[in-house]
């Protein structure tokens, strides 16, 4: 099922790319890497009543690994890598009527562009993240190894523990 995912995702971001290279300056393309991370950390450290340093340490990490890395994000965007996806790629969001059926992915964030138009390895990363919080890593790795091979993306790799740890906060 993992294996009919990655192939269902990596043909609708073929037919969803926003170009080559992807429409964004590349100090544009980094804000809206980063933007909706340090958005994150931010509400979130409002809310939580402890743990506000954990929260903080976290969103100061994820700035320094998107600034370390700016070249391997920069070449995501020269490659095409960003697409007009379904922005909240999750087991629930993952529904197949019958066994042998094609998945269908549910409840996409179309309201939100910022949050939708995203580079690839961001979508896969949820669901990975949320393979392997369910004590599923070897599937989450698999599910990542087949998308990467029908996607021609490899270079995702070099990001998506970034997209992992987001979606993990999220």
């Amino acid at each position: 099922h993992l294996d009919a995912v990655a192939h269902t995702l990596a043909r609708f971001h073929a037919q969803h790319r926003l170009g080559t290279p992807s429409p964004w300056s590349p100090e544009e393309w980094l804000d809206r890497l980063h933007r909706p991370v340090q958005d994150n950390v931010a509400v979130t450290t409002g809310r939580v009543d402890e743990n506000h340093a954990a929260w903080e340490r976290l969103g100061r990490r994820a700035r320094e690994f998107a600034e370390r890395h700016a070249a391997a994000f920069e070449a995501r965007r020269l490659a095409g890598r960003a697409v007009d996806g379904h922005g909240d790629v999750h087991l629930q969001h993952v529904w197949f009527e019958t066994n042998r059926a094609a998945p269908i992915l549910i409840d996409c964030l179309e309201f939100r562009d910022d949050l939708r138009q995203i580079d690839a390895a961001a979508e896969v990363a949820f669901l990975a993240m949320d393979l392997a919080y369910r004590r599923r890593a070897r599937l989450a790795a698999r599910f990542l190894r087949t998308y990467a091979a029908e996607a021609d993306d490899f270079d995702l790799y070099r990001v998506v523990d970034y997209y992992v740890s987001y979606r993990a906060a999220v």
